[in-house]
């Protein structure tokens, strides 16, 4: 947090916390554990290849080509790792649209993407230093994670189980799918089933419902919680295809 906070701020480049790392420093005061990185949000208006190039020359590695850099995909994430130890930074830019900002990331040619309330900026002390975070951040992180965001809560990706999300290519159905394939095979079962309960939320398919059956058999795991069925889930048969008649 500190390096990357000394990186924007050598380039002129305003930004505040975002994600993960707010929920953590202005919820508990740290923080989350486990957390694998560190999020912070940009304008939209930051020039990318110009960010890239700044960076690197910084001593820092961005993690996608400078032809992605360049694409759709770039001007939504775009992933930095720091010298000396490649601790890794997701920046998010958000876009304004419609009286919302939003941000999310895109996979092939769609987008996924949460709108969140215009905000303004006040700051957060973490070990003596300021660091910028939106204003008013309960609304904020209510939008994002929900009115209980202040309940310390696991088995939440609020890209799979926000219900304000924009999924035209339906990103976040196959993106779930692969974390239950990648937990199966990994042998990670709990992994895999809290992913199945998270999509199964918002998903109303038979096989994420065998899945279910399957993993309250396998021994030894603690099973997380069921999520309360969304309104509106998604059916299947809407999604691969298959006519209802």
């Amino acid at each position: 947090m500190f390096d990357i906070k000394k990186y924007l701020d050598s380039l002129g480049v305003p930004f505040c916390l975002a994600h993960g790392s707010l929920l953590g420093i202005y919820r508990d005061g740290d923080l989350l554990p486990g957390d694998s990185d560190i999020d912070v949000m940009l304008p939209w208006s930051v020039d990318r290849m110009w960010l890239a190039d700044s960076l690197t020359r910084l001593g820092c590695t961005i993690n996608i080509s400078p032809q992605e850099v360049r694409r759709e995909s770039g001007k939504w994430v775009i992933g930095v790792l720091l010298p000396p130890h490649d601790l890794a930074v997701e920046i998010s830019f958000l876009k304004p649209e419609n009286g919302k900002v939003w941000f999310g990331f895109m996979r092939g040619n769609h987008v996924i993407k949460i709108p969140l309330s215009p905000f303004g900026f006040t700051s957060v002390n973490y070990h003596g230093i300021p660091f910028p975070i939106p204003h008013p951040c309960d609304r904020h992180l209510s939008e994002i994670y929900g009115e209980n965001w202040r309940v310390r809560t696991r088995n939440r990706n609020f890209f799979i189980i926000n219900p304000n999300v924009v999924d035209e290519g339906h990103i976040r159905i196959s993106y779930t799918f692969n974390h239950i394939l990648g937990g199966l095979l990994e042998g990670d079962y709990k992994k895999a089933q809290g992913y199945t309960e998270q999509l199964l939320s918002v998903y109303d398919d038979p096989l994420l419902l065998q899945l279910r059956e399957y993993f309250a058999a396998v021994p030894n795991i603690t099973l997380f919680d069921p999520l309360p069925w969304q309104s509106k889930r998604i059916d299947y048969r809407d999604v691969i295809g298959i006519d209802c008649d």
